[in-house]
């Protein structure tokens, strides 16, 4: 659970619970956030944080490291706020150079859809842009032709 100094209580009081979404390797803690519009008080407050801004945690628990054999293929599927372990996992595997064959279907490219192009080059992994990117790639580049290579 985490809570925020100065929010006032709402109907669900001035605690929510957040997954982390970032990998043990990162100095910051991300989380995992959706806002709507009307945001509750404590989700308009998170969303005016500034660096050095204080949030206290509690209860924190659970693993979201790749725990085991590498060498399986894995399937990770997740909807809306369920994908935020798998960024953990994802980052973390990048943290430590490790390789994995892993299909993610998850809602979260409509936010980044750029991120599985920013991941594969961070690890000198040549991938296919997917289809619908091909349009925006310059002329007769790699990218037009379906491959980036950093």
């Amino acid at each position: 659970e985490w809570t925020l100094p100065g929010v006032p209580f709402d109907s669900r009081g001035n605690r929510r619970s957040f997954t982390i979404a970032s990998s043990p390797n990162e100095p910051e803690v991300h989380l995992g956030v959706t806002f709507y519009d009307p945001s509750s008080a404590f989700k308009a407050r998170l969303g005016k944080m500034q660096p050095g801004d204080a949030i206290y945690g509690g209860q924190i628990r659970g693993d979201f490291t790749l725990q085991g054999n590498q060498n399986k293929k894995l399937a990770w599927i997740a909807g809306g706020i369920g994908i935020t372990p798998f960024r953990s996992m994802a980052q973390s595997m990048i943290d430590q150079k490790l390789q994995a064959d892993i299909v993610l279907l998850a809602r979260e490219f409509l936010r980044d859809p750029y991120w599985p192009l920013e991941a594969a080059a961070e690890v000198h992994q040549p991938i296919a842009w997917p289809k619908q990117y091909l349009r925006a790639a310059a002329a007769g580049t790699a990218q037009r032709n379906g491959i980036i290579e950093d």
